[in-house]
């Protein structure tokens, strides 16, 4: 998946300090793929996460996740990230009010 981005000129990369996750972001900022570090809990595994928008306005998170590890580590990173999700729809939300 990784190199499969790689070969697209609308994808950013960038990594994160200190923890070393690979990001990789599409250029209108409406899909962003997150991939685990060697030693993380749930690696190897990529969470890509869409922006949405309903028709009212309302502003979501369509997220996949590729975990290739044990289910309860892949269900703790969905956990985790369906948590980020949501903290990020309400900063998007009470941004566009």
């Amino acid at each position: 998946m990784l190199e499969s981005l790689k070969s697209k000129p609308s994808i950013t990369f960038s990594v994160t300090e200190p923890d070393h996750w690979t990001i990789a972001t599409e250029s209108d900022f409406t899909a962003q793929w997150s991939f685990t570090p060697p030693g993380h809990y749930a690696h190897p595994a990529v969470v890509q996460r869409l922006m949405k928008k309903r028709p009212n306005g309302d502003v979501y998170v369509e997220m996949s996740v590729l975990c290739e590890t044990d289910q309860a580590s892949c269900d703790r990173l969905s956990a985790d990230f369906t948590e980020l999700n949501e903290y990020m729809r309400n900063q998007l939300q009470q941004r566009g009010r």
